[in-house]
């Protein structure tokens, strides 16, 4: 058991770190306490007190600290209203829980020199989660159970089974405390632990060595999966700032769905909204789907996925001067005229033909303006249409207008009535930066 855990340590982290270990008290964390003070690592204790078993959750507290006190280890402890936090956050205990207790350490490693937190996770955790996953529907990645590191948290104990753990614990009387709601089937990962597993190893007594093997074969089918979708979005996705433009070329492709999915999952979006999405991808454009976060809208040519955010507020403009609104960056200069060329960029109005207050907004159904050049009047819509403008860039088209007419269709075009003539003494130039 000890050298399996220092040669599983070693992979993890390098020698020499410094670890936060994360210890409820519990048989499993006790047991990850003893074999990091056996073989001498530089570590110190964090305890989180959920106060959800009343005085049993105290108890639990100096348990452990007197632990690391009679070892002379740093203990760290903090205490929260976990059923008051989940419901403020709309969050079952067990997510409010774990959300509280690893946004803790991480503060706690950060601001103690620690390398890593470590947690007592083993195989039967792993396939406790696997299974759990399963039921609920999930992604390829959670098949694979609970990885052995991710970011600043590692688990060197998920070489172990339970039944190992139990055993090295009792060779070493080693002492732990029971927390009494492991014993019950009102939690969803107890019920598979005391009724579904046992049945499992009915069929398969070497049920967790199976395991182990069976994940690192789906771990080496990930990966070339993995390679495959690389190879797919160089070709078919084009990442900008913050949005993605998808090729629908791309959707024809053999296994083109989970290759969308795995693109458009990290913005929010599910496997039913995928298979959604690539249907609707067929028909008309301009149907979009919404995420928590992010928007995607089936334009002519591709999906656009882009934050969803709010539309910025209308901008009222009194004078001349320098203006931001939503990341663009307009100057206003009054000059005499120069014979400049108007470009969808810079434009000069006639000083005469306008007045203040402007205002700059997002443009909107029903807008109409005369195109410089033109005698007759176009709806906005009609003149991004024209201009085959993505439906995801047409959002972001505004307008600067005076008294409800469009001086200029921002960084489009100029509104013919407000162009300078022959007899014009002094312009306005309007520059989008």
């Amino acid at each position: 058991m000890m050298d399996s855990f220092v040669s599983n340590l070693r992979t993890l982290s390098p020698a020499g770190s410094k670890y936060l270990v994360a210890v409820s008290g519990g048989i499993d964390s006790m047991v990850l306490a003893e074999l990091m003070a056996d073989t001498h690592q530089v570590f110190g204790v964090a305890h989180v007190n959920f106060q959800l078993r009343g005085s049993d959750s105290d108890v639990d507290e100096d348990f452990v600290k007197s632990w690391a006190a009679k070892r002379k280890i740093p203990f760290f402890s903090t205490r929260v209203e976990t059923n008051n936090y989940a419901t403020s956050q709309g969050l079952s205990i067990q997510m409010a829980a774990r959300k509280i207790r690893y946004e803790w350490f991480e503060s706690i490693r950060l601001n103690n020199g620690y390398d890593f937190v470590v947690t007592a996770h083993h195989i039967n955790d792993s396939i406790e989660t696997v299974l759990l996953n399963w039921a609920r529907g999930s992604s390829l990645e959670a098949w694979m159970g609970i990885p052995a590191s991710r970011g600043k948290i590692i688990r060197p104990l998920l070489f172990a089974t339970r039944t190992e753990i139990e055993d090295f614990a009792k060779n070493r009387s080693l002492e732990w405390r029971e927390d009494a709601s492991n014993q019950t089937d009102d939690y969803q990962r107890n019920l598979i632990r005391h009724q579904v597993i046992p049945q499992l190893k009915k069929i398969n007594p070497e049920l967790e060595k199976s395991w182990v093997k069976q994940a690192s074969f789906l771990i080496r089918d990930f990966e070339v999966m993995e390679t495959s979708l690389t190879s797919w979005q160089r070709t078919f996705v084009t990442v900008e700032t913050n949005k993605k433009r998808i090729s629908k070329k791309g959707l024809k492709e053999v296994g083109a769905s989970s290759f969308l999915y795995r693109t458009i999952h990290p913005d929010g979006f599910n496997r039913d909204q995928t298979e959604r999405i690539l249907t609707a991808s067929n028909g008309q454009s301009g149907k979009y789907f919404l995420s928590d976060s992010h928007r995607l809208v089936i334009d002519r040519e591709e999906l656009l996925v882009s934050p969803k955010g709010e539309t910025p507020e209308s901008l009222m403009i009194d004078r001349a001067g320098w203006f931001n609104r939503g990341g663009q960056h307009l100057t206003i200069e009054k000059s005499a005229f120069q014979a400049l060329v108007n470009t969808p960029f810079s434009i000069q109005v006639d000083s005469d033909l306008v007045s203040f207050p402007w205002v700059w907004r997002a443009w909107k159904p029903g807008d109409y303006f005369i195109p410089l050049g033109m005698s007759g009047r176009k709806k906005i819509s009609d003149f991004l249409i024209d201009l085959k403008i993505p439906l995801g860039d047409k959002e972001k088209v505004t307008v600067i207008e005076q008294n409800g007419s469009v001086i200029w269709v921002v960084g489009y075009r100029l509104d013919d009535r407000f162009k300078v003539h022959p007899h014009t003494r002094e312009v306005f130039l309007l520059t989008l930066k």
